[in-house]
């Protein structure tokens, strides 16, 4: 998906408020994230959010993950493949979700064509408003 946000980013402590900017989500997101156990920011002066380029990294995978469709229950469980198997596990486990994914994906896709079908054929049927396939795409 690009270039990784470790690999363009200073090396240096990140507020959660700019964290939230980099990838479009709110504060309460990601500290949803640490509640369910994906993120431990670093804790200084009174207790506020701070993330390193590790955990910028670890919530790149989770927006990743979760704008292709792959579900917390699967996220955490690559997170704790990462931190507890390492890279090289975490990688094959993640080619495997995705290839998973894909496979669902497709299966979603075709399931939807037959339903577009069906509803082009009654709308022309119907005489209804759209009557062509580009109109109702």
């Amino acid at each position: 998906m690009g270039q990784s946000a470790k690999s363009r980013l200073e090396d240096r402590i990140y507020q959660i408020g700019e964290v939230a900017e980099m990838f479009g989500l709110t504060t309460r997101a990601i500290r949803f994230y640490e509640e369910e156990g994906l993120l431990k920011p670093i804790r200084i002066g009174r207790g506020r959010r701070k993330f390193g380029l590790e955990q910028i990294a670890r919530i790149e995978m989770i927006v990743n993950c979760r704008k292709v469709g792959i579900g917390m229950e699967t996220i955490t469980r690559l997170a704790k493949v990462r931190d507890t198997e390492g890279d090289e596990m975490f990688d094959r486990m993640l080619c495997e979700v995705l290839r998973k994914r894909l496979r669902d994906i497709r299966q979603q896709r075709a399931e939807l064509d037959v339903q577009f079908n069906a509803v082009n054929e009654w709308v022309s049927e119907k005489n209804c408003c759209p009557t062509s396939t580009e109109e109702a795409a």
